[in-house]
């Protein structure tokens, strides 16, 4: 069994650990057969790594008993939460870019600031 190290204090996203991961990785065994059609995927976004870079993530998509897709999501997720933290006026674009195109607020994207959480 391989131990994860995990860093004392906090993390952004941390808390994705357990429920987006848990979600995502759900939906990627399932595939889009049997799935409601409001949380099939409509977009795909391709990224491409280096060797080292595609290994390193199937090494913690192995060492979590999930797979490197579900990894990556995760990953994207809290760079942008960090983002959002470090950004608000950023997390203030996305909210007006989503309202404006009519599209839902994703359930892990923090409440602006000010407001009163979802």
């Amino acid at each position: 069994m391989t131990t994860i190290h995990r860093p004392a204090g906090d993390t952004a996203g941390a808390a994705i650990a357990s429920g987006v991961r848990k979600e995502l990785l759900s939906r990627k065994r399932v595939g889009k057969n049997g799935l409601p059609f409001h949380v099939v995927r409509e977009d795909q976004i391709k990224t491409r790594w280096t060797e080292s870079e595609a290994a390193t993530i199937k090494s913690v998509a192995g060492a979590m008993s999930s797979n490197p897709a579900v990894e990556t999501n995760t990953a994207a997720i809290r760079g942008f939460l960090a983002m959002f933290a470090e950004s608000p006026e950023m997390l203030a674009h996305v909210y007006r870019e989503l309202t404006a195109a009519g599209l839902p607020i994703p359930d892990w994207l923090p409440p602006l600031p000010g407001r009163a959480s979802r």
